[in-house]
């Protein structure tokens, strides 16, 4: 392929050449202590016949991309060879692909120099960089460059340890008058290992610190998706959650904890955490109702025992009028202890919301 680029030398402004390589080489590099998942990232191995066999190479009018000094154009930003996208006035498609595995828990930067040396108006052509189906993003040029320019992207979404295409696809779909000239070199996946543990956020827990239920529902969330979870309530031993999750607890103060862990194994050392207090509102209004109908059975007593005395004392029995005396003390008696027991029971329920009616009023004389 290299013998058809070099009669069909593609169209460029050599002009800026010298001073766009030195710019070139002054940008800033990747992180030098990054592990490399691109192979042959600089085209190299594409010499002598000018087709890498790390990369899938296509061009509607060249047959590659790659190029080297026989092509002309701006040359390389390192090395002897580099992809020129364009370089022609027809319709033109070219791309350049490589599969690609970036280990799971790993951070992942793509990073590539690119160097816009020529772009007609009105510009229609572009180029798209891809991992998989996924667009990281497109170019379509409308000023140039003084040389390459360092792209950064963060890919780690797509650190999961299987395969993944990475590809620049170049499509100028309208013949030019000019050559519209997008020129790629030493492209690099870097990746370095995830040591940043996660933030682990509670969402849902019950309002006010009152849980008013022995079910409680619960909700969580990890700054890092995909993240796991361990779980621990009170001095209970940690387990495995997910979230949303419904605890059940017992009446009193319960705290709960729960601790995100990523990828790469990083587990929040500090995990997020909530207290509250749990009812058995339930049972705690059940005991209401209850109280509430001892007090009305009680009241009636009273009613039916002061009705009995009244009875008693038009009777001017002496022993009648004793004998309902002591069944009206009686009656008061269980009325004020049924009036305690509906306070008391009042009280317990007072987190749960309930809207209890008053103590009836003691009997009177």
């Amino acid at each position: 392929m290299k013998s058809l680029r070099r009669k069909a030398t593609r169209l460029s402004g050599l002009a800026v050449v010298t001073v766009a390589l030195v710019l070139g080489q002054l940008a800033s590099a990747p992180n030098a202590n990054a592990v490399e998942q691109v192979l042959d990232g600089g085209f190299e191995a594409a010499a002598p016949a000018g087709n890498s066999p790390n990369w899938t190479e296509a061009d509607s009018i060249f047959g590659t991309p790659l190029c080297d000094a026989g092509c002309g154009g701006v040359g390389p930003r390192s090395g002897s060879w580099w992809a020129w996208f364009g370089g022609t006035t027809s319709i033109q498609t070219s791309s350049l692909s490589q599969s690609v595995t970036i280990p799971s828990g790993t951070t992942a930067t793509l990073n590539f120099y690119m160097w816009v040396s020529n772009a007609p108006a009105p510009q229609t052509a572009s180029l798209t960089v891809k991992m998989d189906s996924t667009v990281i993003n497109t170019y379509t040029p409308t000023t140039t460059d003084a040389g390459y320019v360092l792209r950064t992207f963060d890919v780690s979404a797509f650190a999961n340890g299987a395969a993944h295409t990475l590809s620049f696809n170049y499509d100028n779909p309208t013949a030019k008058p000019t050559s519209p000239n997008i020129h790629v070199d030493d492209v690099s996946i870097d990746t370095s290992a995830d040591t940043t543990a996660p933030q682990t956020t509670i969402t849902s827990s019950p309002a006010g610190g009152v849980a008013k239920s022995l079910s409680v529902p619960i909700s969580f969330t990890s700054s890092e998706p995909g993240s796991t979870f361990s779980c621990t309530l009170d001095t209970g031993t940690a387990a495995g959650c997910t979230s949303p999750s419904t605890l059940t607890v017992t009446p009193g103060q319960h705290t709960f904890k729960v601790a995100a862990r990523d990828a790469a194994n990083n587990t929040d050392a500090t995990p997020a955490s909530v207290t509250f207090t749990a009812y058995d509102c339930p049972t705690l209004t059940a005991a209401v109702t209850a109280a509430q109908a001892k007090v009305a059975t009680a009241t009636k007593a009273v009613a039916k025992a002061k009705k009995a005395l009244k009875k008693a004392k038009k009777s001017g029995i002496a022993s009648k009028i004793k004998r309902a005396k002591k069944k009206l003390k009686k009656a008061k008696a269980a009325l004020k202890a049924a009036n305690a027991a509906l306070a008391a029971a009042q009280s317990a329920a007072v987190p749960c919301a309930a809207t209890p009616t008053k103590a009836m009023a003691a009997a009177r004389k």
